[in-house]
């Protein structure tokens, strides 16, 4: 976050850090959700930040 807020905007980091909290949020209710990833670790899952 400190990164985009120094060079991009605060505001764009604040989004980006909301996006992140959502998508942990809908990963607490649903677990299983994404592709998975096994090729690269077996039982990885991917889920991708905005649909």
């Amino acid at each position: 976050m400190d990164y985009l807020a120094e060079n991009v905007s605060f505001e764009t980091a604040e989004s980006f850090l909301e996006k992140i909290n959502a998508k942990f949020k809908l990963l607490v209710k649903f677990p299983k959700i994404g592709r998975g990833r096994d090729e690269l670790y077996l039982g990885l899952r991917s889920v991708p930040l905005e649909d």
